[in-house]
């Protein structure tokens, strides 16, 4: 167990009773082998199903597990900055309730930040193959507009990303929906820290079902790109 490190894993979930339970056994389980200091943030998006009640009932046995829980639906990016601003340790990592990301590949990722220039860690994905075809349409296009528009050639803007704590508590985001966490690399980069890429598998969702990649998700992602460019452009002028 290597004692060193200090972690705190952010989710958000929304309507996610079919898994809840066992996302938070699989967390529990791989942190545990890494460290002894470690907490699982979830953050209920007001789920109107049991994900709520199964947090709570879990959290009451384990106390590794903090829950917070939006009186409102206030979409995954809000969810995901508010779990992330409450964070406590050295290390706080971004994950999804269906875990894409492999925790295990944290053995990899975390002695990476011996280097001291390292800041974050921008995990990207190796291919999309486990998306269906509209979502892999969607998410290229998102990823080529947000590139372009952006000038910042990075492998990955929706993913996982492994922050040192100091990143994130310089940094606010204007955003509330799926663009957050391009906002937060965007904003860390423009503010001088160092970021690495880790290239790694994505694993598909095996149930429940994903929240994202629906038509009205797409505009409001639009929306908030679009808006948060025109601010930037003003940004980048005063400067």
């Amino acid at each position: 167990m290597q004692s060193e490190y200090s972690i705190s894993l952010v989710i958000p979930a929304y309507n996610e009773e079919e898994i809840m339970e066992d996302t938070l056994n699989i967390c529990e389980r791989y942190l545990r082998s890494i460290t002894g200091n470690y907490e699982i943030i979830i953050v209920d998006d007001g789920s109107i199903d049991k994900t709520g009640e199964i947090i709570d009932r879990y959290a009451s046995n384990h106390p590794y597990v903090r829950p917070i829980h939006n009186i409102l639906n206030e979409g995954s990016g809000k969810s995901l900055f508010i779990g992330l601003k409450k964070a406590r340790y050295d290390f706080i990592i971004t994950n999804f309730i269906d875990l894409p990301f492999d925790l295990r590949e944290l053995n990899n990722i975390l002695p990476l930040f011996k280097d001291p220039g390292v800041d974050f860690i921008n995990v990207t994905r190796k291919n999309r193959k486990a998306n269906p075809f509209f979502r892999k349409i969607t998410s290229w296009l998102n990823y080529w507009f947000i590139r372009i528009i952006f000038n910042i050639k990075i492998g990955d803007f929706q993913f996982v990303q492994v922050y040192r704590k100091r990143v994130l508590d310089t940094i606010n985001v204007q955003s509330s929906g799926t663009f957050v966490p391009p906002e937060i690399i965007i904003k860390a980069l423009h503010t001088g820290f160092k970021m690495y890429e880790y290239n790694t598998d994505f694993h598909p969702r095996l149930a429940g079902t994903s929240k994202c990649g629906n038509p009205k998700t797409i505009i409001e992602t639009i929306c908030e790109i679009t808006k948060f460019w025109f601010s930037w452009i003003l940004l980048r002028k005063r400067a």
